[in-house]
């Protein structure tokens, strides 16, 4: 007879849950330990099982619905309640469980927060062993949205195309495991620091897209008349001294740079593409040069001058910069040159006028290929602009200089975002190395919550 197979001792089971020092990402205070998920949590798979869709019955979660650390609902798909038990073979996901996305995309994670569900495709359902209750899932949501347990889906993933991990090496990332009362304390501590961050965001939000909205208005009102009412009554003109005329009566010059594909160098002469114009103004930092031969046969017929407005034809299509440094250099046809008649139009009235949303949808109206659209230069000389007098143009501009001044200021409200996001990651950083203050030294040690798990 076959002897019976000898059941490992705790201390032997301890031994090949806990990670080797040198297999440790990094160090944790004296009273945590690490160990494997898969020591924590059972693993339901259903790679591979495609399920039928209906238009309603119990709802179906895919790797779609899971983003990080939430669920998005607006995808919303169903199985038959029939299919829903037959699923439930392989094991049955609850509420509170941690869905995992394995690819397409790989990595989000989130709780599940429905009583009856079915996990889909490219989806693993995380579920804590009976004798693994206490382990908290909100802590372990939490390291799996750090850089850390990122790192180590990255280097365990496989594929090119589409990255994805198999559940065998996913089970064998290492994670820290505090005391339990430790978990919800920095669990506690993450949700208080990440709530008063999301307010401050929804605060930048709000005023970002007050400012938006401001500065559509202003826009309108510029270009309407409505801007300088004020201004017309107290220099006696009327809204009659308004035109509409063509950008071809306005502009001395319009014209395009050189169609021929230039051969670039390391030194010479600035070369400018509508790369170079995205933002609304010229980028003269990423620029290339062309050598002085081809200068030559271009600058000829080109010559831009200070003052001239550039607007990209192509790629970033309608958006205008002006020429803000008397310098030589030279432009591709992915740009068209505008050169303003001085006694009718200024140069900054005309960028904003090229750049205000009514003109630049004019411009998207004409706009012809496939692939790549370009902007022809008989469009771009037939679109029309309000026209006010030279003096109320130059009120115009002083006010909307003005707006866009406090633009730069909304633009610094977007990297306070982005700030945001990095202060969360940096919190998520300290949380897992015990470094939020939350750790209470002489707590008794993970290791008996470890062997109370196996």
């Amino acid at each position: 007879m076959a002897k019976k197979k000898q059941e490992l001792t705790v201390e032997e089971k301890l031994a090949a849950a806990l990670v080797r020092e040198d297999e440790q990402p990094y160090e944790v205070p004296e009273n945590w330990v690490w160990t494997k998920l898969n020591i924590l949590y059972n693993f339901i798979d259903y790679r591979g099982k495609t399920p039928h869709k209906i238009s309603s019955g119990v709802p179906l979660i895919t790797a779609k619905n899971v983003k990080q650390g939430y669920i998005d609902y607006s995808i919303a798909e169903f199985i038959s309640h029939e299919e829903y038990l037959t699923r439930q073979t392989r094991g049955i996901s609850h509420k509170g469980d941690i869905l995992f996305t394995t690819e397409a995309p790989l990595g989000n994670v989130a709780i599940a927060d429905l009583d009856e569900f079915s996990a889909g495709q490219r989806l693993i359902t995380l579920q804590k062993y009976p004798h693994s209750a206490a382990i908290n899932n909100k802590f372990y949501v939490f390291y799996m949205l750090s850089g850390t347990f990122k790192k180590d889906i990255d280097d365990r993933k496989t594929g090119t195309t589409v990255a994805g991990i198999k559940a065998e090496k996913l089970k064998l990332v290492p994670v820290p495991l505090p005391p339990l009362a430790e978990q919800q304390r920095i669990v506690d501590r993450i949700e208080s620091l990440f709530d008063q961050l999301d307010q401050a965001k929804a605060l930048i939000q709000e005023a970002l897209d007050s400012f938006a909205t401001r500065k559509a208005a202003i826009l309108h009102q510029a270009f309407t008349g409505a801007l300088t009412k004020k201004w017309r009554e107290d220099h006696g003109v009327g809204l009659e001294s308004w035109e509409v005329d063509s950008l071809k009566n306005l502009c001395e010059v319009i014209t395009d740079g050189t169609h021929q594909t230039p051969h670039y160098s390391t030194t010479g002469y600035v070369f400018l593409s509508s790369k170079n114009v995205t933002s609304g103004k010229i980028d003269w930092e990423n620029i290339k040069y062309i050598p002085e031969e081809l200068h030559n046969k271009l600058y000829a017929r080109l010559a831009p001058q200070l003052d001239d407005i550039l607007l990209a034809k192509n790629g970033t299509t309608g958006i205008g910069a002006i020429v803000d440094r008397d310098c030589v250099f030279d432009i591709y046809v992915s740009l068209a040159l505008l050169r303003p008649i001085k006694s009718r139009i200024t140069s900054k009235y005309l960028l904003y006028s090229i750049n205000n949303p009514i003109t630049k949808n004019k411009f998207n109206h004409e706009l012809t290929g496939i692939g790549v659209q370009n902007l022809h230069l008989r469009d771009i000389r037939a679109t029309t602009i309000p026209v006010p007098g030279l003096g109320e143009q130059q009120e115009i501009v002083r006010i909307l200089d003005d707006l866009f001044e406090k633009e730069q200021a909304a633009q610094d409200l977007c990297d306070q975002i982005d700030q945001i996001e990095t202060i969360k990651k940096t919190i998520l950083g300290k949380a897992f190395r015990g470094e939020l203050g939350t750790n209470v030294v002489g707590e008794e040690s993970a290791v008996e919550l470890l062997k109370d798990v196996l």
